[in-house]
């Protein structure tokens, strides 16, 4: 999207840190961004040039939904691009908000096993005028993409399920981790559990992060799960197991500054439930088949409701189901108050 705003425009590293990741588990991942990186109208896709990859008009807000009352994604995609690409690409948005006035909104929005996605980082305050502020661009259009893609790949908050939060599922599907990058297990692992829930208790929230989002982008730990965490069972939790990883190291869930207690009916997600919280191999739930799914169409999903998780169906001309997409939720403050500190930096 045509905008001087660095959260909406892609970013080399960021793109390169995706492939990276997908290639290091036996995918290649192609994106296309036209012209933007070589300027040069030759197809090159060291450059990310595939022939494609069109500058849109900028929109301050972009709805998902097929609405002909204002610009959507699909009426980006219907005129921007190729027909012949459909059944064979992603389309990806970079755009600006997802909120109807323009205001800062979650993150993205993408299609749950379909080929349809947008990242909607923009009046996020992300720059490039100092190496922590780009890291921090860098490593969020990374992990945003990664997060809206593995959507589209069939995977939910909780890997094959809607339930979010969980300590031991280390992946960016799971917002404890999307934006603030993998935990480091058997060093100081429940730093991303601190920083969410007990934001600068000196009790627990005392060492910086590992690998942070404010480090270089090779250093940032990207990953969906492999599935290898043992269940936390919120009937009773025992703190030395910490994440309930082989090499875990004890984890102060309650931030009381002891980490060997037997917590109680204890809401680590803090979900408002006593459950038992699973770890799913998420890598081996992979549906790269988005053109046998309903998601695949090219008119994309009619207006609905702002529920978070959308159960759609298509007109009436064409009874089918169509599979669900996810808005993410708003950023929260603290977030916003750390981007708006680095820029002022």
């Amino acid at each position: 999207m045509d905008s001087s705003d660095v959260g909406i425009t892609p970013h080399r590293t960021a793109l390169e840190k995706v492939a990276t990741v997908f290639a290091e588990k036996g995918y290649t991942v192609h994106f296309d961004v036209g012209d933007l990186f070589d300027q040069s109208t030759n197809t090159a896709p060291q450059n990310f040039d595939l022939g494609g990859g069109n500058l849109v008009p900028f929109n301050s807000y972009t709805p998902f939904e097929y609405d002909l009352s204002s610009p959507n994604l699909f009426a980006y995609k219907m005129e921007y691009s190729d027909i012949t690409r459909r059944p064979i690409f992603h389309y990806l948005l970079m755009a600006s908000s997802g909120n109807e006035d323009g205001s800062i909104s979650g993150s993205g929005i993408a299609e749950i096993s379909g080929n349809d996605l947008m990242v909607t980082m923009g009046g996020w305050g992300l720059t490039l005028d100092t190496q922590v502020a780009t890291n921090v661009t860098y490593n969020y259009q990374a992990s945003t993409i990664f997060h809206e893609l593995g959507h589209n790949l069939g995977l939910y908050h909780g890997g094959d399920e809607e339930v979010n939060f969980k300590p031991n599922h280390l992946s960016f599907m799971n917002y404890l981790y999307q934006l603030a990058g993998l935990s480091t297990i058997g060093n100081n692992e429940g730093d991303r559990y601190y920083e969410r829930f007990y934001p600068g208790n000196a009790s627990c929230d005392i060492a910086p992060n590992t690998n942070s989002h404010l480090d270089s982008t090779d250093d940032f730990i990207i990953d969906y799960s492999n599935g290898s965490s043992a269940d936390l069972n919120e009937s009773t939790i025992l703190e030395v197991q910490g994440l309930n990883r082989n090499s875990s190291l004890p984890v102060d869930f309650n931030c009381n500054a002891i980490n060997t207690e037997s917590l109680t009916s204890f809401d680590t997600n803090q979900d408002n439930t006593i459950s038992i919280l699973s770890d799913v191999d998420e890598w081996s739930m992979l549906n790269l088949q988005f053109y046998m799914q309903s998601a695949g169409n090219r008119f994309g999903v009619p207006k609905t409701n702002n529920s978070k998780v959308h159960n759609l169906q298509s007109s009436p001309t064409n009874i089918e189901t169509l599979p669900s997409y996810i808005k993410e939720a708003q950023p929260s403050s603290t977030i916003i108050a750390e981007l708006k500190a680095i820029k002022e930096q």
